[in-house]
C-alpha cells in the first residue's frame, strides 16, 4: 500500500493556514491510500498538473508500522 500526499493552494481558509496575502492564498493538506504502486503513480501524475497542486508526494506505507486496515 502507498500513501499519496498533497498540499493544495485554495482562496479560502483559516488564518493558520495563510501561505500568502496576495489572493489571498491558504495551504490544506490532503493524503489518500492506493493499493499499489501503479495507482499511487497514476494519482501523483493527475495531482502535480493540476494548477492548484502545490506541492505532492509518495510514500510506501510499511507493513511492520501499518495498522490492519
Amino acid at each position: 500500500m502507498y500513501v499519496v500526499f498533497y498540499t493544495e493552494r485554495l482562496s479560502r481558509g483559516e488564518p493558520d493556514q495563510l501561505w500568502s496575502d496576495d489572493g489571498p492564498v491558504y495551504l490544506h493538506d490532503h493524503w489518500e491510500i492506493c493499493e499499489d504502486k501503479r495507482e499511487a503513480v497514476k494519482m501523483y501524475r493527475q495531482l502535480i498538473s493540476r494548477d492548484s497542486t502545490h506541492n505532492a508526494g509518495i510514500a510506501r506505507i510499511s507493513e511492520e508500522y501499518s495498522t490492519d486496515w
